[in-house]
């Protein structure tokens, strides 16, 4: 899961680096920049009403990918570095968040069950302070707020 989770975001900026490279069209860079701006309204919204952690997840893909895509249509040798600064950081707090969810397992009758509601993380992390702590660092700094990692990239 953490490797078609991030391996793809990789080749779709290497990708759009070689295109805008090889085209110098504004007409291009705007379409870009409109893509990334409806992806980053649209995967915002969506995941207001997810009840799902692993839709949550990929709706904020979805955001995130628009703010690399909105830095690479400037075109400019800044926001090249910038979508890649951004696109290591998104990828280091992936595999965190990807790191965490194995400990997303709950037991029943013997069995394994991976939790998926988002409510039922409660219940879970209230029985792990230190994890807890950790699971809240890593959703602070992939929303952006100040004082984190991702406010920095963002």
């Amino acid at each position: 899961m953490l490797f078609i989770a991030t391996l793809p975001k990789f080749t779709y900026i290497s990708l759009f680096l070689k295109v805008f490279l090889l085209i110098p069209n504004f007409i291009f860079y705007n379409y870009c920049l409109y893509i990334a701006l409806f992806s980053i309204l649209y995967g915002s919204i969506i995941a207001l009403y997810q009840i799902n952690f692993k839709r949550l997840l990929a709706y904020g893909s979805m955001v995130h990918m628009g703010f690399i895509l909105y830095s690479l249509s400037l075109c400019t040798p800044n926001g090249i570095a910038a979508a890649v600064f951004y696109l290591i950081i998104y990828i280091i707090l992936i595999i965190f968040v990807f790191s965490f969810m194995f400990f997303l397992l709950e037991e029943n009758d013997g069995n394994f069950f991976f939790i998926d509601d988002i409510s039922r993380l409660y219940y879970l992390l209230n029985k792990n302070k230190l994890l807890s702590l950790f699971f809240a660092y890593i959703i602070l700094s992939l929303a952006g707020l100040p004082f984190f990692i991702g406010f920095i990239s963002k």
